[in-house]
């Protein structure tokens, strides 16, 4: 919804005039909207019409006519005022230029103050004062990594919809999550998710960051059959080489009885697996138990100023963009992201042009089918399966080690569930229902394992932001509440899987007995937000599932971990879209069968 229009009323008859004669009101434009202006009292006089933050255009009419022009179609509430006054006219207003260049700037932010407070569509939705007046809340948030903590205090606090920004709404309530996240007619992506975008390998972006619902179905239908369950458990091969590789180095471990960040072996281990699926090979973080390419670093200094663009107003985008380049720290980010595109690119072409002397059954090989047999039906080039696979890996590795990490963090808090799950995954090897490395099948079928894995992703869900999407024209009504077309709204899986309604009076404690009764089981799905919702639901979840359940399964049988040291029990999260942890150091113990 555009912001509200901006009036400079400029004298053009003779005489000096006061700063005194300056107004400030609100007016109705003639669409039923507020209108900020800054008015001097004149008959006659010039409206200037903000368009992407500078005044582009000059037009006149009659201050004592009603109704008053309606306001540009703008996108955004930020509107940068840069005013080019003649100098006739900076003197027959009979003040000194740079007081006038000032004022203006400082005016505008009264009224847009007061318009925000008082007359905004939203006003009756509260959040901290900041928050209803402009994105630097937002941005201060996301700066200090730990928007979902204060996201629940302000939703205990004020109820279940709260201002994240003038535009943008979270809301809490687990009975919205079909309306926003819907099937049919969904809503399209908001702003937010357009730097995510970063690399230029495909004219039609990638289905992750693609805002038009239309668009992103279009794109998603002719790739969406690789990542079907039943197509993934055909690389559990490839799979099961990775875990087979994890065991072997968490035995030196045992072995030493040194401290393992077991975290970080995760994560190394969801990367070579992103490498084996969609790049015909590992690429070495387990075997050499370490960073490759700096690419774990590129990123992690690339996705907290992604999410720092994406809740920032567009207008401002560009300056940070600038601002960022003039900085070493910047210029790393710049490098990062340049060293993962341009290696996944090569990786790529390598996987590609090797395919017939060493055939595999990966998911890249199903890529490379739909770019040579249906390329030119569905506009499916090169630059296509080079996005295909840097998605991947950009959102394939990080969620997945995200994912994983709860699961064991909680496991040794709650000593009682963690033998309670050995004695499971014990019980089935004794049966012949669980063989090692064990098949997804299998794994799906042991109650308790299943109950810990959706417990782990319901305390810790991989994205902890409220996932924006744009209200239709027609508006919405959450909550009881009319949202007019075109603001903001989502929800945070981070405050939603807190819900005690749905969850139980236990909701902040991890618990994986809420899930053992079926039909309770049944419901709580409903509201699960860890991999997104919707025509929107993430690509890679059968992925990671398939991950979640042969890797715990495996490493519970194989080993028993527990806090290196017991004064250090707690993790450090980092909340940057993506809620990465750090801090788990185990020590690891060869179990005895």
């Amino acid at each position: 919804m555009p912001p509200p229009c901006a009036y400079v009323v400029v004298s053009e008859e003779g005489g000096s005039r006061s700063p005194a004669a300056l107004d400030l009101g609100i007016v109705n434009c003639s669409d039923g909207r507020n209108a900020v202006f800054l008015a001097l009292v004149s008959a006659t006089a010039r409206r200037v019409l903000p368009s992407t933050g500078l005044f582009d255009q000059l037009a006149d009419f009659d201050a004592n006519s009603v109704p008053y022009p309606q306001a540009s179609d703008l996108t955004g509430f930020h509107i940068s005022i840069t005013t080019h006054l003649t100098a006739n006219m900076i003197l027959d207003l009979g003040l000194p230029k740079m007081g006038l260049i000032l004022a203006l700037p400082i005016l505008y932010w009264v009224g847009w103050i007061v318009y925000a407070r008082v007359f905004h569509p939203l006003r009756k939705i509260p959040g901290p004062f900041l928050a209803t007046i402009s994105r630097l809340w937002y941005m201060l948030r996301i700066w200090t990594e730990d928007v979902e903590k204060y996201e629940r205090e302000l939703h205990d606090k004020y109820g279940p919809l709260i201002r994240l920004a003038p535009d943008e709404i979270s809301c809490s309530d687990p009975e919205a999550f079909a309306d926003i996240y819907r099937f049919s007619n969904a809503l399209d992506k908001a702003e937010f998710y357009r730097p995510y975008n970063t690399t230029g390998f495909s004219p039609h972006g990638d289905v992750f960051s693609c805002k038009s619902d239309k668009k992103h179905g279009q794109r998603r239908k002719i790739i969406s059959s690789i990542y079907s369950m039943s197509n993934v458990a055909k690389s559990e091969q490839y799979i099961d080489s990775c875990s087979e590789l994890l065991m072997e180095r968490l035995g030196k471990y045992a072995d030493t009885g040194k401290a393992c960040d077991i975290g970080e072996w995760l994560h190394w281990y969801t990367f070579d697996i992103i490498g084996e699926l969609f790049y015909g090979r590992a690429f070495g973080f387990l075997d050499e138990g370490k960073d490759q390419n700096d690419w774990i670093k590129s990123l992690d200094k690339m996705i907290p100023f992604v999410c720092l663009m994406g809740v920032a107003p567009p207008v401002l985008r560009p300056l940070l963009g600038i601002g960022c380049m003039l900085t070493p720290a910047g210029k790393e980010i710049a490098k990062g992201v340049k060293n993962i595109g341009e290696s996944s690119a090569r990786l790529m072409k390598e996987a590609y042009e090797s395919r017939l002397e060493a055939p595999r059954t990966d998911m890249a090989q199903q890529v490379f089918s739909i770019y040579e047999r249906n390329g030119e039906k569905y506009d499916y080039r090169w630059g296509d399966v080079e996005q295909e696979s840097y998605g991947a890996l950009f959102a394939g590795s990080d969620t997945t080690a995200i994912a994983f990490r709860p699961l064991f963090y909680h496991l040794m808090h709650n000593p009682a569930a963690y033998r309670r799950l050995e004695s499971e995954i014990d019980q089935a090897v004794k049966e012949s229902r669980l063989s090692m490395p064990p098949t997804y099948k299998e794994t799906s079928q042991l109650p308790y394992l299943v109950a810990c894995i959706k417990e782990a992703l319901r305390i810790h869900p991989g994205s902890q932001l409220a996932l924006p999407r744009i209200v239709p024209a027609e508006g919405m009504t959450l909550c009881g509440q009319f949202i007019p077309g075109g603001y903001v709204v989502g929800i945070n899986a981070a405050v939603a899987h807190f819900d005690k309604k749905v969850y139980g009076i236990d909701a902040e404690s991890f618990n994986p007995d809420r899930w053992m009764d079926q039909a309770r089981s049944n419901h709580m799905d409903k509201y699960m937000m860890a991999f997104g919702g919707g025509t929107r639901t993430c690509l890679g979840k059968n992925i990671a599932l398939i991950e979640l359940h042969k890797l715990t399964a495996q490493l519970v049988w194989n080993y028993q971990f527990d806090f290196f040291d017991k004064s250090k029990t707690k993790w450090h999260t980092r909340n940057t879209f993506f809620a990465r942890q750090e801090g788990i150091i185990t020590k690891v113990k060869r179990r005895q069968h």
